[in-house]
């Protein structure tokens, strides 16, 4: 596991999804999570969150709970 620290650039790349996607009810959390995926080229998430579906990513594992 390496854990990412998330810097004023990261802070604002996740506001601008944020700003882009008004209509989701994404947690800002989430949005910078989506840059740091998108950013190091990640395409699946161990979550339990539809969220990162619906932006588009693969959900570890992969079915509903």
């Amino acid at each position: 596991m390496k854990l990412i620290q998330v810097d004023e650039t990261l802070f604002h790349e996740g506001w601008k999804i944020f700003q882009q996607h008004q209509d989701k009810r994404y947690l800002l959390t989430d949005r910078i999570s989506f840059a740091i995926m998108r950013k190091l080229s990640i395409d699946t998430a161990l979550a339990f969150d539809k969220h990162f579906r619906q932006a588009g990513f693969h959900l570890l594992p992969d079915r509903p709970v």
